[in-house]
């Protein structure tokens, strides 16, 4: 498979970056984690462009090449879910992410927030570490 293709698509006013492999297919959108950025994913998205997926890999706001916020801007999981309802649309009518810790917790958010653009959903350790109890989930997001 070839590298990746680089795209810029604008969601809630900022430029986001994506990797993207592959033309046609269902959508998967791979999500990485806190202080990574989309390259996390290059031995991920090769396999599974290979298997018929468009596959797309997105650095989040504030992450790898997309834009950052300026000062006094902020970084919450709620603002990642937003990125996705204003990203997702552009990319298919429906997607299925595969994402890990932080872009995790986003893409659970979203998933609950949009079920219907959502086919599928592949979290790991999404919610916290494993011994971290799932009562606390919406006090992680919103603290």
């Amino acid at each position: 498979m070839s590298a990746p293709r680089d795209r810029v698509i604008t969601a809630n006013r900022l430029a986001l970056h994506l990797l993207e492999w592959g033309a046609h297919g269902p959508v998967v959108l791979l999500l990485h984690g806190f202080l990574e950025h989309a390259h996390v994913w290059d031995w991920v998205a090769p396999p599974l462009a290979n298997a018929g997926y468009h596959v797309f890999a997105l650095d989040w706001r504030g992450h790898g090449d997309s834009e950052w916020i300026g000062a006094g801007g902020y970084y919450h999981f709620i603002d990642y879910v937003a990125d996705l309802a204003a990203l997702v649309p552009q990319l298919a009518g429906r997607v299925t992410p595969v994402a890990h810790s932080m872009g995790g917790g986003a893409a659970v958010l979203y998933a609950g927030t949009e079920p219907e653009r959502v086919s599928a959903l592949v979290s790991i350790e999404g919610l916290g570490v494993p011994d971290t109890e799932p009562c606390t989930v919406p006090e992680r997001v919103v603290g």
